[in-house]
């Protein structure tokens, strides 16, 4: 099987998810390298085949619990 290129995928959080991991992230990083609020960034590798894509549309928006 062909697994092509990982690919990577940016969750959105609900507000209190967010505001919490920013509170950590302000205590905890770095604040001379804290530009951006805190963020979920999940790399894998995934099947390359039209059926990731399918099941990855149907996320698209969707809270993961």
């Amino acid at each position: 099987m062909e697994t092509g290129n990982p690919l990577i995928l940016i969750v959105r959080l609900d507000e209190k998810s967010q505001q919490f991991f920013n509170e950590m992230r302000s205590r905890y990083f770095l604040p001379e390298l804290n530009l951006l609020k805190a963020h979920l960034t999940l790399f894998h590798q995934l099947p390359f085949s039209l059926e990731t894509f399918r099941i990855l549309l149907t996320l698209n928006g969707s809270p993961l619990k």
